[in-house]
């Protein structure tokens, strides 16, 4: 009895933290390599837009302890990839999530970056940019809308039998 309370005590914390920053993350397959395993997982965020991405974890460990203790750092790599070129500037005792969005929530641009020149005069190297958002695609085998159809077909003709 006391290891269910305590099993329970401890999903109850998971759940917790997760809703505490809203950031959610899913299983939702496994591919056996030969080195490693390749996870294919959903984040959801604050706002309830999900992400489908996959990445390769090693054989044997707890994949579901890892994926969420890792989901900030997924998230964040979602971010980088769908506004590829971020340079978000991390303030003191801020996480790379953290300086991630704020970077996004202040209009998505880098700095211009400054430089001198030959007598010393400040000049700009690189201008300031502007980073539009690209969608996100999704990393998961089979997640075009004629696959899904095709798989749906399948399960029907397998119900309906011979």
């Amino acid at each position: 009895m006391q290891i269910a309370r305590r099993a329970l005590t401890a999903i109850l914390v998971l759940l917790f933290a997760a809703s505490a920053y809203g950031l959610t993350v899913e299983q939702n397959s496994t591919r056996e390599n030969d080195d490693d395993v390749t996870v294919f997982f959903t984040v959801t965020d604050d706002a309830g837009n999900t992400y489908e991405w996959h990445g390769d974890f090693q054989k044997g460990v707890d994949i579901d302890t890892q994926l969420e203790a890792q989901k900030e750092k997924l998230y964040t790599l979602i971010l980088k990839k769908m506004y590829s070129g971020a340079k978000p500037e991390k303030a003191e005792g801020e996480t790379d999530l953290e300086a991630m969005e704020r970077w996004v929530s202040e209009g998505a641009t880098n700095p211009a970056v400054m430089g001198e020149d030959e007598e010393g005069n400040p000049i700009v190297v690189e201008e300031a940019e502007t980073i539009t958002q690209q969608d996100h695609e999704s990393t998961h085998p089979g997640t075009t809308l004629e696959d899904r159809i095709a798989e749906l077909e399948a399960q029907i003709e397998a119900l309906a039998g011979p």
